[in-house]
């Protein structure tokens, strides 16, 4: 398949009056009604398709997990027969059941409680402690910070955003009674 190229992005008009602006402004609404008109109808046609196929594909996947837990019980008990001694993998004429060791994770029930355990038994470097700066805290009150060398409270940067008029479509509120509790 050929690699698909991003279409290339025109150049910006250059707009001399407010007459321009405010055309160009229109034409942004027109293009946003546009796109969002495309994206509806693309939307709907993959709603469309997703419940024209959702029970084949729900179909083919119980029956690819039969088979799967069938073959995979199959394989567990003759795993001896099946792997060349000290492999991890049976090869057959239609592909390869593989059999790898899942990485190690710790669990733990109680977190608190094992830290407590730790901190008793001498083991304070399996207890992680993280310093940050609180920013928020900074942003309350930016006094008292002030001439600390390596940090500033600085204003964002000022963005621009246009919005072309249109008319606005309003939410369907649907009213759902309050589910009850037994008394």
């Amino acid at each position: 398949m050929a690699k698909q190229t991003a279409p290339k992005q025109p150049a910006p008009p250059a707009i001399a009056s407010r007459e321009e602006a405010e055309a160009a402004m229109a034409r942004i609404g027109e293009l946003q009604r546009l796109l969002h008109a495309h994206n509806a109808e693309f939307d709907s046609a993959v709603a469309r398709l997703n419940l024209e196929r959702a029970p084949v594909l729900e179909t083919l996947q119980a029956q690819i997990k039969a088979l799967g837990t069938g073959l995979g019980t199959w394989a567990a008990k003759h795993r001896t027969e099946i792997c060349a001694e000290g492999r991890k993998t049976a090869r057959f004429a239609t592909g390869e059941i593989v059999w790898r060791d899942g990485k190690p994770k710790v669990w733990v029930d109680d977190e608190e409680a094992v830290i407590t355990t730790f901190l008793a038994h001498g083991l304070e470097d399996l207890v992680r402690v993280r310093q940050e700066i609180n920013k928020e805290a900074i942003l309350e009150d930016p006094s008292r910070i002030e001439g600390l060398a390596g940090i500033a409270v600085v204003s964002g940067a000022e963005k621009m955003t246009i919005r072309p008029d249109q008319t606005e479509i309003e939410a369907v509120e649907i009213a759902v009674a309050a589910k009850r509790g037994r008394a």
